[in-house]
């Protein structure tokens, strides 16, 4: 039997990592969405759906950074680097804006804590997706460089 435990395979392996990710940077920005919508237009059901996306936001994010954790363990060797720790920091503060944004809804200028998150969470998935495509890309340039 293998030695690595299970959780970690099935996050490693998986792709959870990747699907959480997407999950929480398509409804935040949704969610933003349909807040601006709702105040635009006084559609008070819209309001509440972006409540109910961002709290889904709050309990995935959590969940978004173990996984993250994880893949950067078993993928990378959890070696430091400064992508890396741009990622981190982007994540935190964003995840920090969400529930900031969640405590304070009622007052008035909350949305500019939900952009901020919004933006972080961009900001984030880019690095994410250098630091996966790029090593991606210099696999592949590798192989057929050896060819």
């Amino acid at each position: 039997m293998s030695r690595i435990p299970i959780l970690v395979r099935l996050v490693a392996l998986k792709n959870i990592h990747p699907i959480l990710t997407h999950t929480v940077n398509g409804l935040t920005p949704t969610s933003l969405s349909f807040l601006i919508i709702s105040k635009l237009y006084s559609i008070k059901c819209l309001e509440m759906s972006s409540f109910y996306l961002i709290l889904a936001v709050t309990t995935a994010t959590p969940l978004t950074m173990v996984s993250g954790l994880i893949d950067w363990k078993y993928k990378y060797g959890m070696r430091k680097f400064p992508l890396m720790k741009r990622k981190i920091t982007t994540s935190i503060v964003g995840y920090i804006f969400v529930i900031a944004y969640v405590v304070f809804k009622e007052l008035n200028h909350s949305i500019v804590l939900l952009i901020l998150a919004v933006i972080l969470f961009g900001i984030t998935g880019e690095l994410g997706g250098r630091l996966v495509h790029g090593v991606a890309n210099r696999e592949l340039l590798k192989k057929y460089l050896k060819d």
